[in-house]
């Protein structure tokens, strides 16, 4: 992981987790002209951001639960 990805994590014993700010992932970038968010660093991301492979149920109903407020967050960027 480079040092750019690792600024954007957290280590707590021998667990690293991406960092949060603002109630949102670090990494999350809102374009607000497209109206959408995407990660900033999606190669490099953690397992635990790997293990939510896209498009399954889990990813879906993240979206799901989530895409309310991604919308507004892009709104106000």
């Amino acid at each position: 992981m480079s040092a750019d990805a690792l600024a954007l994590t957290r280590l707590t014993q021998e667990t690293r987790f991406m960092r949060f700010e603002n109630g949102h992932c670090a990494a999350l970038v809102f374009d607000a002209k497209a109206a959408t968010a995407s990660c900033s660093i999606h190669p490099e991301r953690p397992d635990a951001c790997r293990w939510l492979e896209r498009g399954s149920g889990e990813c879906l109903h993240q979206v799901e639960t989530k895409q309310q407020w991604v919308q507004l967050r892009i709104l106000r960027t």
